[in-house]
């Protein structure tokens, strides 16, 4: 599909053909999870050897994912996000920076347009928390995806990841919010480009329901996205030492990774998750850094749960809790 590697942020097409790449419009209220699943949209389709890409003409604000997946058919695969928070005003005179006054949006259009004018990308995501608030950008999106999660969700992750946010400026936030769904009122009634995910769950299923959309719109290429995801449960399997015949879901009822192939974590895909379902702690990450990840089907059979010879560590986890704001 391509030759050669990059050089200063350019790809040159073998046949010199243009391709329009499809966009993907993110929006929500703050901590919705809207990054998270750009992230993992573009990782899914460039696994393993994804890379940030060079910046390209001058456009620092844009990343680029690329996968040469050597004797693939789908070679050189390329996601650009494009992030609305890179796109705030400098010197703007407004004093939240919540209001939609307070994004460039002609910035963000020229940098839709420019990457929409070169065959490098794709797909381009597009993401922000006021991404659908001028009209000619939503113009441009095939796929408008709605993150909506509760106000206290939003308000607890916020703060618990940013200290400095009061209960004054969330409100303050919060209001600027309602405010900008009330303008959209007309897309979610009628615009069948609208999907409304709900950010409550974890972020594995928001993902999940993302792809599944995007695979039914035709967004994404259905062979494309069934060979990332064979390749990836290949991978994890090969990591974990798993077999097809070895599936059994976490013990924890409210986790839906695989279990771990140690005999010594008790039927859970880690420690971690052990120490959260027996202690309720619901601070900080939910799994350790040796969990092996790997998302189980909800028709799963449960392992039957165990103590894991050696606990997690709690009193580590709580220190850590202590010293470091945690997002969800």
């Amino acid at each position: 599909k391509f030759q050669g590697r990059m050089t200063q942020g350019e790809l040159a097409p073998v046949d010199g053909a243009k391709r329009m790449p499809k966009i993907i419009g993110i929006s929500g209220p703050t901590r919705a999870g809207k990054t998270t699943l750009s992230y993992g949209i573009a990782r899914t389709l460039c696994p393993g050897g994804d890379r940030h890409m060079p910046r390209c003409h001058n456009r620092d604000r844009v990343e680029r994912f690329l996968n040469f997946a050597a004797g693939s058919a789908v070679n050189g695969y390329c996601v650009s996000i494009i992030g609305q928070d890179s796109y705030y005003k400098t010197g703007s005179p407004v004093t939240t920076w919540d209001d939609h006054e307070a994004i460039d949006h002609q910035h963000v259009l020229e940098a839709l347009e420019a990457e929409l004018s070169e065959p490098v990308a794709d797909l381009i995501v597009f993401e922000g928390f006021k991404a659908f608030w001028c009209p000619k950008i939503v113009a441009k999106l095939d796929i408008l995806i709605w993150i909506r999660v509760k106000e206290e969700t939003s308000k607890a992750r916020r703060m618990r990841s940013n200290r400095k946010v009061t209960e004054e400026i969330f409100e303050e936030m919060w209001k600027w919010h309602v405010d900008y769904e009330g303008q959209l009122y007309q897309i979610f009634q009628k615009d069948k480009r609208i999907v409304i995910l709900t950010g409550e769950d974890a972020k594995e299923k928001v993902l999940e329901e993302a792809l599944y959309h995007l695979k039914e719109r035709k967004i994404v290429d259905s062979n494309i996205l069934t060979a990332r995801e064979r390749s990836r449960s290949r991978r994890r399997k090969e990591a974990n030492g798993q077999s097809a015949t070895q599936e059994l879901a976490c013990a924890n009822p409210s986790c839906w990774f695989r279990t771990s192939p140690d005999e010594a974590d008790g039927g859970y895909c880690c420690k971690k998750c052990h120490w959260r379902h027996v202690s309720g702690f619901k601070s900080g990450k939910n799994h350790d850094k040796v969990c092996g990840k790997c998302p189980v089907a909800k028709d799963t059979p449960r392992a039957t749960a165990r103590t894991p010879t050696d606990p997690y560590p709690v009193e580590e986890e709580k220190a850590e809790v202590a010293a470091v704001p945690q997002a969800v």
